[in-house]
């Protein structure tokens, strides 16, 4: 698996995939710039690409905001890490001797206390960031010239340590977010989502939509404004919500959507405050090949349209929870109770599918309870292992766990 960053190796951005693949092996893409790093990811030279978005004491990184909702990319996860910063020179070197200092320009923007100090005496380079200026210290033996970056980058490159903890704020965190091209999932149960949208000049348009969110007992734990490209003085907004009910967030994604304009969710994710690693390769394993397949759509819901002799129905797959449910689209007059009723036919995913339907039975009916009325849902499917893998992606399911999951499975024909 290959890993987009901005940066090389010993950067922040590659502390950030080791902790979040701590466990898995890959490849680093090291690129030179954010935009580099989405490139990457977006012309398939990187499957996934890990991005600062925020930092503690510097705030909201905008473009990379920018990157990943122009690019049409999707967050799969996110980590946070405690950044200390440290001042380092070439060996035996004092920092009385020092002239100038490079770094990454948030990393600069994070020790603004701490360089005033050396006003008129340091003189500040913005470099492409704080590994690689390190490096370049060392590797053109640069006398008096400084670099901020972590302890590990001057343990790696042999650098001498001027100075300790010169961050503005001793609890310095950077979000990192991991994001790649729609169609990948992770096993973590989301309750965190990204979303972006734009709103209409009318009065009250801002707490309307927030107000949806509160209705449903939606979360807000960040929003940020951004100016719309081509659009003078129009302003999209991204926003970051949690939640503990993720029917609650589908139903007010759903009434968002019909309230503000250009509505995009960038992602719904599991919160990582605790810094776990990802799932995304043992999803991965788990599909094989077949994973851009499975999972082909960035609202994260799988649709499969069909028609029986008496209704059009849609069906929907979640790709986060494995959660499948029905909507009728056009109900039979006789039972007016199906018109937009839904079912969730299965609860949770299915980590395992055991047993075989039984070759002598070619057609099954499946049957579920709307509105109290049985009704059938399907005639003459060719094996209900076909359906199974149709709407739920998964094989030889067996006839007891299609009942154990709610199913009332007729046989039609021996």
């Amino acid at each position: 698996m290959k890993i987009a960053i901005q940066g090389i190796q010993h950067s922040f951005h590659h502390q950030a995939v080791k902790r979040l693949f701590s466990d898995q092996n890959y490849e680093l893409v090291c690129c030179d710039s954010f935009d580099a790093t989405a490139q990457a990811v977006a012309h398939k030279n990187a499957d996934f690409g890990v991005l600062a978005i925020e930092n503690s004491i510097a705030g909201s990184i905008l473009t990379n905001y920018n990157l990943i909702e122009s690019g049409s990319f999707e967050i799969y996860d996110e980590i946070y890490l405690n950044i200390q910063m440290y001042l380092m020179a070439l060996p035996n070197s004092r920092i009385e001797e020092v002239v100038e200092v490079r770094s990454h320009p948030v990393a600069l923007l994070q020790c603004r206390d701490y360089l005033r100090k050396y006003e008129g005496k340091f003189r500040l380079i913005e470099g492409k960031d704080t590994a690689s200026e390190a490096e370049k210290i060392m590797t053109e033996q640069l006398q008096g010239v400084a670099a901020i970056a972590s302890l590990d980058v001057a343990e790696a490159f042999g650098l001498q340590v001027l100075d300790q903890q010169i961050q503005d704020i001793k609890q310095n965190q950077t979000r990192f977010v991991l994001f790649g091209l729609p169609g990948s999932a992770s096993l973590k149960e989301p309750n965190k989502a990204s979303l972006k949208f734009q709103l209409g000049h009318e009065v009250g348009s801002l707490g309307r939509a927030l107000g949806i969110l509160s209705d449903y007992d939606i979360n807000l734990t960040k929003i940020q404004s951004l100016p719309v490209l081509g659009m003078n003085w129009r302003y999209a907004f991204f926003i970051d919500v949690t939640f503990d009910n993720r029917s609650n967030f589908d139903r007010a994604v759903a009434e968002l959507q019909n309230s503000v304009k250009n509505f995009k969710l960038l992602g719904c994710y599991a919160q990582n405050k605790e810094n776990s690693p990802t799932k995304m390769v043992e999803k991965i394993k788990q599909y094989g090949d077949d994973v851009t397949k499975r999972f082909s759509t960035q609202e994260r819901e799988q649709v499969y349209n069909y028609r029986t002799s008496d209704a059009d129905y849609e069906l929907y797959e979640d790709l986060n929870t494995g959660d499948t449910r029905i909507k009728v689209i056009k109900g039979d007059p006789d039972f007016p109770g199906y018109k937009e009723q839904e079912l969730t036919l299965s609860k949770g995913k299915i980590d395992e599918a055991t047993g075989n339907v039984p070759d002598e039975y070619d057609e099954y009916t499946v049957r579920s309870d709307f509105d109290g009325k049985m009704k059938d849902i399907d005639e003459g499917i060719d094996g209900i292992d076909d359906l199974i893998e149709d709407t739920i992606g998964f094989e030889n399911v067996s006839i007891k766990e299609l009942e154990d999951m709610g199913y009332d499975v007729n046989r039609l024909s021996p």
